[in-house]
């Protein structure tokens, strides 16, 4: 309702959307500390970016446009994050998303400033519908991948002949099993 509301006033005083017109959805992740919680979003958004390219428009696609490029290369040479000292002071992720780049569709820097996930890759739009299934997608990916990691669910993810030093299991265990 609100986000209807938001839209008929911009329609009113003639607002326009064109090819160049984003929309940014920030999810709040303030309490999100678990290193494994970002490697698993991260993964599931490059892992699907074909699907998610599917349903924006082409100037939004691929790596073409330069103000959300593609997560498929950071997330293939993103090894601050994979490194095990975050596993063990959280904290430190403020340092890895310190140095990351904003411009890509699942932006990690907003984190640092905002405390925020940031959805970058939606054209602009003054459709009140697209509007919230934009939102949805973008609030529902966090929460799953969220739930994911969650305690309860790493106890069942954990391999039991695992002798990694860290306790989060790794990304390929929440794979597998959410493929299942």
């Amino acid at each position: 309702l609100i986000i209807a509301r938001v839209v008929a006033v911009l329609q009113s005083i003639g607002a326009q959307v064109n090819d160049s017109c984003g929309m940014h959805v920030h999810v709040d992740c303030r309490n999100i500390t678990d290193p494994d919680f970002y490697r698993l979003l991260l993964t599931f958004y490059s892992k699907f970016e074909g699907e998610i390219d599917s349903f924006v428009h082409s100037t939004r696609r691929d790596n073409s446009n330069n103000y959300c490029r593609t997560n498929k290369s950071l997330y293939d040479n993103w090894d601050r994050l994979w490194s095990s000292y975050v596993d063990m002071a959280p904290n430190c992720l403020t340092d890895v998303f310190s140095t990351v780049e904003r411009y890509h569709k699942l932006n990690f820097a907003s984190y640092v400033r905002h405390g925020t996930v940031e959805f970058r890759q939606y054209q602009g739009t003054l459709d009140a519908k697209e509007i919230r299934a934009w939102i949805d997608f973008c609030v529902g990916l966090v929460d799953i991948t969220h739930n994911l990691v969650s305690r309860e669910n790493k106890q069942i993810f954990r391999p039991a002949n695992s002798v990694a030093q860290r306790n989060a299991p790794q990304v390929k265990d929440y794979i597998n099993a959410f493929a299942k």
